[in-house]
């Protein structure tokens, strides 16, 4: 059987345990080796912020196509040439060091050669894989690297001593990396030092909150973001003007400061007076009103989020529809997103509010399960395509076929959906 290459990237991209499943069944399809090649040197994650780093799955895809020889010298003469924008080294020198880490005829010295002697900028990214790879050995060659940067700024850099701790216990286990670390500071003053000065840095005071409503205002002036407990605190007065000075607010920064005292407090002017706000020029600010709309529950939102849903502004509508959901809604969201051209920016905005409306009302699972399958193939983030799968499952609507491929996902977590929630006997 001849896998189409083409689908075979696809899933690449998007981490789909698909993937394995296309690759056991054509394992010497030369077209599949360049495609899995490719995703190896190119970083493909959606939000590198958030979501897992893709080395594991992709060396599991290398270790079933049994060509680990052809991926460990098409990798290493990657190392050399730092970031560009056609592939990502830090992925590449975790990816050989899980080659190495499977198969001892693999030279782990030329591994730590490389870190030894990279540059700065490519440490911090690439020391955890080597951690993973040698242990406590991988923790001292990490420490001589980062150390004179490490003293240089504790507030900034600390963490990066207590990080390459935390990898070294998540090796070896608790009490196994801690006897490694106690004898390595023995031996390894640079690693001694650290860890007493990360231990005897004070935290820094949190900063005092305002204490009324013109110190709230002022702050907001100055550019400091409103403190939660405040936002929190603060009484039904305050809130209201907090409304009124956003609405006649201009400057964009203030404005942006006043929304975010609305994601935690109930907007107390009527829904009409943010309209204006969702059609202004800055999307931020946009997307913060609708945000905003979305959790009043208003006649005139709702009519707001259908005119959007026809005007296939599906993204917008969605917010909109948090709090004014009706059974049958999911229909004419499928339609409308049927009808649109979306990239990958939008299918996530799509996705993110999908879910969050599910949170919201829980009870409509069924309804939208034709939009959740979409969301599955087309949603980029893995972290919210792992949600995706537990609320089909939440459902009992996981399908078989999408149970299967799970197992392999390049979200770690999303398995564990799929083993609580398996498959119904119509689903498949």
């Amino acid at each position: 059987m001849s896998i189409d290459a083409v689908a075979f990237r696809l899933a690449l991209k998007k981490g789909l345990g698909r993937s394995m499943l296309m690759l056991r069944s054509d394992p010497d399809n030369p077209a599949l080796r360049d495609a899995l090649l490719d995703a190896c040197i190119m970083n493909d994650v959606y939000d590198r912020q958030c979501e897992s780093t893709r080395d594991g799955y992709l060396h599991r895809l290398i270790s079933v196509s049994g060509q680990s020889p052809f991926f460990w010298d098409a990798l290493r003469g990657r190392l050399g040439a730092g970031f560009h924008d056609d592939h990502d080294v830090a992925q590449i020198f975790a990816i050989l060091c899980l080659i190495a880490a499977e198969d001892q005829r693999f030279d782990r010295q030329e591994l730590r050669t490389f870190l030894q002697c990279a540059s700065d900028h490519l440490v911090e990214p690439c020391m955890w894989a080597l951690v993973k790879l040698d242990g406590i050995d991988g923790v001292l060659l990490g420490i001589h690297r980062i150390y004179e940067s490490v003293v240089a700024d504790l507030d900034g850099e600390g963490w990066l001593v207590q990080q390459l701790i935390q990898t070294l216990k998540e090796r070896d286990g608790e009490e196994q990396s801690s006897k490694a670390v106690e004898y390595a500071r023995t031996v390894c003053p640079e690693l001694d030092r650290l860890m007493v000065l990360v231990a005897e840095k004070a935290p820094r005071p949190a900063p005092a909150g305002p204490k009324n409503y013109a110190e709230f205002k002022a702050n907001v002036e100055a550019g400091r973001s409103p403190r939660t407990a405040w936002v929190r605190d603060a009484d039904q007065t305050d809130i209201i003007l907090a409304a009124q000075d956003m609405l006649a607010e201009r400057d964009e920064r203030r404005v942006r400061s006043y929304l975010r005292v609305f994601r935690e407090r109930a907007f107390p002017l009527p829904a009409a007076t943010l309209f204006p706000l969702t059609r202004h020029e800055n999307p931020m600010i946009a997307y913060g009103a609708m945000r905003i709309l979305g959790r009043i529950r208003s006649p005139e939102v709702r009519t707001a989020a259908l005119d959007f849903l026809a005007a296939g502004r599906v993204r917008d509508a969605l917010d909109l529809l948090q709090a004014n959901y009706h059974s049958g809604d999911f229909e004419v969201i499928g339609r409308a997103i049927e009808r649109s051209v979306l990239n990958d920016e939008t299918c996530h905005r799509i996705g993110f509010s999908v879910l969050h409306l599910l949170e919201q009302s829980p009870a409509v699972i069924q309804e939208s399960v034709p939009v959740l399958l979409w969301l599955y193939e087309n949603e980029p983030c893995t972290l919210c395509r792992r949600d995706v799968v537990r609320r089909l499952g939440e459902g009992g609507a996981l399908p078989g076929w999408m149970a299967e491929e799970v197992v392999f996902d390049a979200e770690p977590r999303v398995p564990d959906q799929a083993v609580a929630h398996p498959p119904s006997g119509n689903c498949s």
